[in-house]
């Protein structure tokens, strides 16, 4: 359990290893695109929200919960 309240930590203060969030910390990265798509930058927001496949994982994580949830997309 301490890996899942660590990384929403960093998830919750934007300090999870993003291409985005190192290139702000001076670390070279190739390109900071989404590895996937190639088209949106990488960062949290993209990585957590914007994926169809995320957003499947947060379905089943709802419905594993009893939690109902609105969905925009």
């Amino acid at each position: 359990m301490p890996s899942a309240q660590v990384t929403t930590w960093s998830v919750l203060e934007n300090k999870l290893a993003t291409k985005a969030n190192l290139l702000r910390r001076k670390i070279a990265v190739e390109s900071v695109c989404c590895c996937f798509y190639g088209v949106s930058e990488e960062e949290l927001n993209h990585m957590f929200f914007y994926y169809r496949l995320i957003w499947l994982v947060w379905n089943l994580c709802h419905a594993w919960l009893g939690i109902s949830s609105v969905h925009y997309k």
